[in-house]
């Protein structure tokens, strides 16, 4: 049974990322608040750059991915405390994984042999950031692309020479994901783990491997026998749920260069003496408080399970892929053409985002039905290989 409202959930930030991406190549200041950057009128971008940024924060819709994957990787196993459920998901998680990274990877070379990156052309007219620059400037290379999805986004990734700038994500969620594995088969059964959860969370308070941590933890309080009593008795306060959708909403908005009064406050010394990315760090809990407020909600749950963000939910790995190729190719050449005919800029960036949309639709559905779908099967039949010899041996 799927969490259709955590789907649901999902959903809304997978989009985020996507317009924050829209806004990260064509509307920098809509981010950043820099009026030397600004295309549109600057009191509209700057208008953008001042609503709370979860709604378009590419890096909290990443945080909130990694706590919702802790959560979602443990919670069928406080139901029965079996390892074989974490056996089972730990083989199938590599080829889940790989193979949809891979095909976004190699749509990406062949998008690169046959010219059609727009970034470096379009990075100096739109003042974006300055990655958007570098990317896709290395000889395309099947070989390396292939290296790339199959081991590089795990072990090797540089942002520098990738096919896909979003997979930056795939070493920690493979890796969050056997943490959390690791943590349910040693000591998911033992009743003194929750002073383990504290001893995780300061081993990993400098690294996003922590929104793992907070995920399995805040599965454990709402699922495991041990944590469901006092998980009801937190709901008996409704107050809360609501206070933890503030404090999610104010730390997921966080952004380190002070443009706000309450960002200057938040940014604590201690950071910087302890070396730690306190954007990061903001976004992490950020994410966790605002899935813990999801949880103890039932409007919000009643909200996310309507059909149509459950179903964003469900393709939103293939968007996340899928989303970046198509701005920086299809997008981008729209973009320049109309711009260099004349037209606004305002109403070239519409266009380009208007030409995007049904191709990202289409590649998404097609990711999905062509790729994560069969990879799925694959990996399931894997594990049946893999358990086949187990018992002959």
């Amino acid at each position: 049974m799927r969490l259709a409202y955590l789907d649901g959930l999902r959903g809304i930030f997978s989009l985020s990322v996507v317009v924050f991406h829209i806004f990260y190549i064509f509307l920098p200041t809509a981010i950043t608040g820099d009026p030397n950057t600004a295309h549109l009128s600057w009191s509209g971008e700057r208008i953008l750059s001042l609503l709370p940024q979860f709604l378009y924060n590419g890096n909290c819709g990443v945080c909130v991915f990694f706590v919702l994957s802790g959560f979602v990787l443990s919670w069928r196993f406080w139901e029965r405390r079996e390892t074989t459920l974490l056996t089972s998901a730990a083989l199938r998680r590599y080829i889940r994984l790989t193979a949809p990274a891979l095909a976004s990877i190699l749509l990406t070379y062949l998008l690169m042999k046959a010219g059609w990156m727009r970034t470096e052309a379009v990075f100096p007219v739109a003042h974006s950031f300055p990655l958007v620059g570098e990317i896709f400037r290395f000889p395309a290379s099947f070989l390396a692309a292939l290296r790339e999805g199959c081991w590089d986004i795990y072990f090797g990734y540089d942002p520098r020479i990738s096919y896909n700038p979003v997979l930056w994500t795939m070493e920690v969620e493979m890796k969050g994901s056997f943490l959390s594995f690791a943590f349910l088969a040693l000591f998911g059964r033992r009743t003194g783990r929750w002073f383990l959860y504290l001893v995780l969370v300061l081993l990993f308070w400098k690294t996003y491997y922590l929104s793992f941590v907070l995920g399995v933890a805040l599965s454990d309080l709402a699922c495991s026998s041990e944590g469901r009593s006092l998980w009801q008795r937190l709901a008996a306060w409704r107050s809360l749920s609501w206070a933890a959708l503030g404090v999610g909403v104010l730390m997921s908005s966080y952004i380190p260069d002070g443009r706000h009064e309450v960002f200057r406050w938040m940014n604590f010394s201690c950071f910087a003496a302890h070396q730690v990315d306190s954007e990061g760090f903001y976004h992490i809990l950020g994410a966790a408080f605002l899935v813990y407020g999801v949880l103890q909600s039932a409007l919000l749950k009643r909200i996310l399970a309507k059909p149509h963000l459950v179903l964003v939910g469900k393709y939103s790995f293939a968007l996340y892929l899928v989303h970046v190729p198509v701005l920086c190719s299809l997008g981008g050449a729209v973009f320049l053409h109309f711009l260099h005919d004349g037209h606004a800029y305002g109403y070239s960036l519409a266009l380009a985002v208007l030409a995007s949309i049904p191709v990202i639709a289409l590649l998404t559905y097609a990711m999905h039905r062509m790729v994560e779908k069969p990879a799925n099967a694959l990996a399931k039949r894997a594990e049946g290989w893999f358990a086949e010899r187990e018992i002959h041996h």
